[in-house]
Formats: structure tokens, C-alpha cells, sequence
């Protein structure tokens, strides 16, 4: 983790034992051999739950359809999206969103791996060509 903060130029502090952490943080308890990394400001939490609320109410406010389901597949055609699900349902859409979070890149379901970096801010910066943002 630490050469990780560093490679992406995260100013962490380094706790290597139970007492410096207690002395930053006296309202946690901690095995006396623990050791500990601490990011401050932007770094936070977030509530995953909320996260997801926040996300669904975004998309009925924009009139989109939810679907909870397992997505197996996703083929694109030049007219649509088809999305097969692990019920066995196939759905056509225009435009499709995907919340899948750290694993974006995996089980094959966008065209192409996105170049992500891990941070602690759940932000993506993207950089688009004309056809890619209309």
C-alpha cells in the first residue's frame, strides 16, 4: 500500500505501531502490534448503500428503467445495445449505464478496458473524441 501511495504521489502518514496511531486518533482501539496508513483530505468514506440509492434515484429521475439482474452479456449493434442477463432475459436499449465500480474492466461487458489508475477518489476523468461523446 505505501508504494502504491507513493507511486501515485498520495501524501499518506505512516503509523507503525498501535501508540502512534492512538496518538492521532485516541478514540480507536487497536491490537498493540497493529500498524496503520492514513490519508487525509480528500480521502473519506463512503457509505457503498447510500451510494447506490444516490445512483437509482439519479436514473428514475431521468426516466431509465432498472433492472436488477445479473448482466451475462452485452453485444453492441450499430442500431442498439442488447443486454442478456443470467434469467435469461434480453433487453434492448439505446444507451445502457454501467455502475460496476472496481470491476469495470472485468468479465467482458465493455468494448474496451479503460485506462484506470487506483485512488482514493471514486472521480474518473475521461478524455473523449467527438464520435465517442455524442
Amino acid at each position: 500500500a505505501e508504494q502504491r501511495a507513493i507511486s501515485h504521489g498520495i501524501k499518506v502518514n505512516n503509523y507503525k505501531d498501535s501508540k502512534s496511531i492512538s496518538q492521532d486518533f485516541p478514540f480507536l482501539n487497536y491490537p498493540e502490534e497493529s500498524q496503520g496508513m492514513f490519508e487525509s483530505t480528500p480521502s473519506g468514506h463512503i457509505n457503498p448503500r447510500e451510494l447506490i440509492k444516490a445512483q437509482l434515484k439519479v436514473v428514475k429521475k431521468n426516466n431509465g428503467d432498472i433492472i436488477q439482474e445479473v448482466v451475462k452479456s452485452v453485444t453492441y449493434k450499430k442500431e442498439c445495445v442488447l443486454v442478456k442477463t443470467s434469467n435469461g432475459h434480453v433487453y434492448r436499449a439505446g444507451k445502457i449505464i454501467f455502475a460496476m465500480g472496481a470491476f469495470t474492466n472485468h468479465f467482458g461487458l465493455i468494448k474496451r478496458r479503460l485506462d484506470l489508475s487506483l485512488k482514493s477518489e471514486t472521480v474518473i476523468i475521461a478524455q473523449l473524441d467527438n464520435d465517442e461523446a455524442e
